[in-house]
């Protein structure tokens, strides 16, 4: 899993550029069996230059958070769960002109049989393309 941009992007690095001064490694350990010997090898690496490219990328997270709306109760079946980013959130949020987003991550936890994101543009549903 990592997230892998255009040539011509790259995440700015430092206060002077717009960026952080520091990382966020959130790792997810599940050792439900309680298995000894398991040795994590997980990490992250980090490339970066002093050429600074054409446009500037971030990391946008939509979905919901954990809330109690998400605690499903003992012995139901079916729960659904949804979140949204309205044109009011990004008419505020995102620049005039747009963005273009090159990675997706869908992500649910144990309990979790499936996902979808719908993409609804001048109140009309896009095509879902699969890859």
């Amino acid at each position: 899993l990592g997230i892998f941009l255009p040539e011509h992007a790259g995440i700015p690095l430092g206060e002077e550029h717009g960026g952080a001064n520091y990382f966020r490694l959130e790792i997810h350990y599940d050792n439900s069996f309680y298995v000894q010997g398991i040795v994590d090898k997980s990490g992250m690496r980090v490339y970066h230059t002093e050429k600074l490219r054409m446009y500037d990328a971030g990391i946008l997270t939509l979905g919901t958070t954990v809330e109690y709306r998400q605690m499903i109760p003992p012995g139901v079946e079916h729960w659904t769960s949804f979140g949204q980013c309205s044109s009011d959130c990004t008419r505020a949020t995102f620049p005039a002109g747009g963005i273009n987003v090159t990675n997706g991550l869908m992500h649910t936890h144990l309990l979790g049989r499936g996902i979808t994101l719908k993409v609804i543009r001048d109140k009309k549903e896009l095509p879902t393309r699969l890859r």
